[in-house]
């Protein structure tokens, strides 16, 4: 970066003196125009760097900083006095001549001005020669055994490079346009384009590098149709960059070259794509340490979680249960439109009941998405966490069988599970579950609502086989629990708590409380809050079995109650249930019309008293 904030000149000298008159002045830390000792062991520790970042193979690749510091300072001994001298700016260009290191550091600037800054290469050789140099650089960890550097250091390397590392993407591109590109300027040979210092102080120009005229024949539009596997075409939008299905038995260099996502964008500024781009993303397999590209991936489909209604939820559990429900008789058929209309009634907010439709889809296909056999759950979980920008702690990731038949991929283990060994198959669906606002899961809240359906028709049908009516006192007493919706259980206590002061729950239970609404009250909840709680108080002394979901209590407190029970956070059950108590006691207050009484100042009383 220091480097950028310098002004690069090139009309005036070469290339290559000017970035050597930079790089002085970068490695020059304290700026005193010269190199002492310390300058120099910063200036090694670059270029050992570079070094290995290109895979050179050089005298000093393995040295620490401080040898081959002294190296080059022994080197440039002052034969007068015998003494090493510090470096002024003649004496780093004389050094410059002949140290390797320093032109594998001049070469990378030079691509990396091209191919990351824009600059436009001046001829077709010139282009087509930094991309090949920059290609056979990046495909090294590909194509070629470990070089001469640690093992721990080599896959340090290839880990964090960015054209290397995991998930990294790299483009394809059909070997038949790839030839014609390269022949465009009659090259075939990789020599570096930039200088070669042959003697101290000897630069060559950059403008005298092409041996002839270019070849005016243009490649044309890339082309990647031969590649594509057209009988099964992918007619669902993607969530990833422009995968399509490949061919089978394709090989590098014999169908198709690869090319990292900077080269690919490089080469995207001169030449049209005809037909979608071919992304494929860098893959890790256990015990190898080399990386490959994984041209045949998993194509899986994406489902989210449709955003119902409460009507919606009640009514698919409805239909779900419905459904499952083993007793065919005629005597049940009164039931399904009722607990629909009841469902209605219940959740419906304003006077009119919305339409509920129970065919209601819970799920909707997303997109389809590439997902590689050997990359682990957790990195499939985080591509996804940042691909629809949401936090890894808000997700869950589910196999979808069926609507109703999902299992669970846990991501926050330990172990590094691949996809593979996780249940991933070829075409298979994904659910891709979102934590809502409240901090509930869509899955969790269906499957509340289908048990307290399923309960509740296996309550009525055996009620009407039976032809048994009893007092709602004596078909439960109450032992019914309450699920967490979130950080609720400060409602959960409060609502337990008066369901066991029996006079107030006689009260409800017996249903006193509709006639005595008042919705006029101005410090009111207009009643949702007295009905709201009548219905849960019903439903907890009712046959009902299993624990019961407060839907529609929770929505009324966001709705009508206190400001500081609305962020679905941990709240002091003491204070709720002075809320609720304030609350049911407006919603239930006798007095529908206070008049505005005017107190006598005395009464005709004397001054005297």
């Amino acid at each position: 970066m220091r480097i950028l904030e310098c002004d690069l000149n090139f009309t005036d000298k070469t290339f290559s003196e000017t970035i050597l008159f930079l790089l002085f002045r970068v490695f020059d830390r304290d700026h005193d125009g010269r190199l002492d000792r310390s300058d120099i062991v910063y200036m090694s520790s670059c270029l050992i760097d570079v070094a290995q970042f290109v895979y050179v193979l050089t005298i000093h690749m393995n040295d620490s900083p401080d040898i081959y510091a002294d190296d080059i300072l022994q080197n440039n001994v002052n034969n007068k006095t015998n003494q090493i001298k510090h470096f002024q700016q003649e004496d780093f260009l004389n050094w410059c001549a002949t140290d390797a290191l320093i032109q594998q550091l001049i070469e990378l600037i030079f691509q990396i001005c091209h191919v990351v800054l824009g600059l436009k290469p001046s001829t077709k050789q010139e282009e087509i020669t930094i991309v090949k140099q920059f290609l056979r650089r990046e495909q090294y960890p590909f194509v070629e055994a470990q070089p001469g550097v640690s093992s721990k250091a080599y896959h340090w390397i290839n880990c964090n490079r960015s054209t290397s590392k995991p998930g990294s993407s790299w483009y394809l591109i059909s070997m038949d346009w790839w030839l014609r590109w390269d022949s465009s300027a009659n090259i075939n040979s990789t020599e570096p384009i930039v200088t070669t210092m042959q003697k101290k102080n000897s630069l060559t120009k950059l403008n005298k590098l092409t041996s002839g005229p270019d070849n005016k024949r243009e490649p044309g539009d890339i082309d990647n149709s031969l590649l594509i596997d057209k009988n099964s075409p992918n007619t669902i939008r993607i969530a990833n960059d422009d995968c399509v299905q490949l061919k089978l038995g394709l090989r590098r260099s014999m169908h198709f070259e690869m090319v990292p996502e900077l080269l690919w964008l490089f080469l995207r500024k001169y030449y049209r794509c005809n037909g979608p781009a071919i992304c494929r993303k860098v893959t890790y397999r256990k015990k190898i340490n080399k990386p490959e590209l994984d041209l045949y991936p998993l194509l899986v489909r994406i489902y989210r979680n449709q955003n119902l209604s409460p009507q919606q939820m009640e009514a698919i559990a409805t239909n779900s249960a419905t459904s499952n429900n083993n007793n065919n008789s005629h005597s049940m058929d009164f039931v399904y439109p009722l607990l629909n209309y009841v469902s209605a009634s219940l959740f419906s907010s304003s006077g009119t009941s919305n339409s509920i439709s129970a065919n209601t889809q819970r799920h909707y296909l997303t997109c389809s998405y590439f997902v590689s056999p050997y990359q682990t759950v957790r990195s499939l979980a985080e591509e996804l966490s940042r691909k629809f920008g949401k936090p890894l702690d808000e997700l869950r990731i589910w196999i979808r069988y069926s609507e109703n038949d999902l299992r669970q991929i846990d991501f926050e283990s330990p172990d590094d599970v691949e996809c593979q060994n996780a249940g991933l198959e070829q075409n298979i669906d994904i659910l891709l579950e979102t934590r809502n606002t409240d901090l509930t899961w869509p899955e969790e809240l269906y499957t509340l609502a289908t048990r307290s359906k399923n309960t509740a028709i296996q309550s009525l049908a055996s009620s009407n086989n039976n032809n048994s009516t009893s007092n709602v006192e004596e078909e439960g007493r109450g032992l019914i629990g309450l699920s967490n919706l979130g950080n609720t259980c400060f409602l959960n206590a409060a609502v337990q708590c008066l369901s066991h002061s029996f006079p107030l729950t006689f009260y409800f239970l017996h249903k006193y409380h509709l006639f005595e609404i008042n919705k006029d009250n101005p410090i009111g909840m207009q009643g949702n809050i007295a009905l709201r709680y009548g219905q849960l108080i019903t439903k907890l002394w009712s046959n009902v079995r299993g624990p019961l979901a407060p839907f529609e209590l929770r929505d009324s407190v966001a709705k009508f109650g206190s400001s500081r029970f609305t962020d679905f956070q941990q709240h002091d059950s003491q204070e709720f249930l002075s809320f609720l108590l304030d609350g049911l006691h407006e919603d239930l207050n006798r007095v529908h019309n206070k008049p505005y009484v005017e107190l006598k100042d005395s009464d005709n009383r004397p001054d005297e008293t």
